[in-house]
């Protein structure tokens, strides 16, 4: 009961929080972030401001989720995030299978084994900077040196 009270708690802010974190706190690399997705395709920053806000957060719920419940298949996730929300916070999926395709498209964040979701860890977090390192050095990343990574 304890745990489930943290995670009310903790999920409660995550959006009016984080939105304002990645903003302020983090807005060299947010701006950057909005640029390469605008880039990438063709969205408004205002667009693409909402989608990576949108994402961050979502991602941070999830995350949240599978650290206090650990690895979950679709349906568990989906339920013990609506239990984990209220009045103030607003579900950020409509279904267990929205949130299952949502999971599914972030790979680094997420591992599927036998149908259950769990959290990659920094595995996510150290591909992107040694991607990131790799571009800054000016070296070429294609389909064959990234499976060299």
């Amino acid at each position: 009961m304890e745990v489930s009270f943290l995670l009310l708690e903790v999920i409660s802010l995550i959006s009016h929080f984080f939105r304002k974190k990645y903003r302020e706190d983090h807005a060299e690399k947010f701006n950057e972030s909005v640029k390469f997705l605008q880039n990438v395709t063709g969205m408004s920053q205002e667009d693409a401001e909402e989608k990576l806000l949108n994402d961050l957060i979502r991602i941070t719920f999830v995350e949240t989720n599978l650290i206090v419940n650990g690895q979950q298949n679709a349906e568990q996730l989906f339920s013990n995030l609506l239990l984990a929300i209220n009045e103030e916070q607003e579900m950020p999926f409509k279904s267990a299978q929205e949130l299952a395709d949502f999971c599914d498209s972030m790979p680094l964040n997420f591992r599927k084994d036998a149908k259950l979701y769990r959290n990659t860890g920094v595995q996510g977090r150290r591909l992107i900077q040694e991607l990131k390192r790799k571009l800054s050095r000016g070296d070429v990343i294609d389909y064959d040196s990234l499976d060299q990574m």
